[in-house]
């Protein structure tokens, strides 16, 4: 069984700082990222899930490939890096414009908050398995 491919982007304010997104109803932070649309290349979704959860468009000029890691038992992970920071980077303009049905029935964004997490906060706000990859890293 093939494994399916999630992308995406790991937005740096500053060196070791980078931008998080509250999966809406979650209690846990994320990163932009997405599975692959059909016909999609790995930085294709990637910018494209950055755009839709965030609000933040980015030339693929704007970021450097960091290759495919082992994410979950049945999902890699393909992360691209903003590099060099953008210091000016604010989550005031960031924004979702992807929803999604929530288990009462209402239309609700993905993504419901952002905020800026230090390296050695990543690790106690987000996944394990996001922590593992992020960790792993250097950003």
């Amino acid at each position: 069984m093939a494994r399916e491919l999630s992308c995406g982007v790991i937005v740096r304010r500053r060196s070791g700082e980078l931008l998080m997104c509250r999966a809406t109803g979650r209690d846990y932070w994320d990163i932009p990222k997405g599975v692959l649309d059909q016909g999609e290349t790995p930085i294709e979704a990637a910018l494209r899930e950055l755009s839709e959860e965030a609000g933040i468009t980015l030339a693929a000029a704007a970021v450097r490939d960091l290759g495919t890691h082992h994410y979950l038992p049945r999902k890699d992970l393909h992360l691209f890096l903003v590099d060099p920071p953008q210091p000016e980077l604010s989550t005031d303009g960031c924004h979702c414009t992807t929803y999604f049905i929530d288990y009462r029935g209402r239309t609700v964004p993905e993504v419901d908050a952002y905020r800026w997490v230090a390296r050695d906060e990543a690790p106690r706000v987000t996944g394990k398995n996001l922590a593992r990859v992020l960790m792993s890293l250097e950003w």
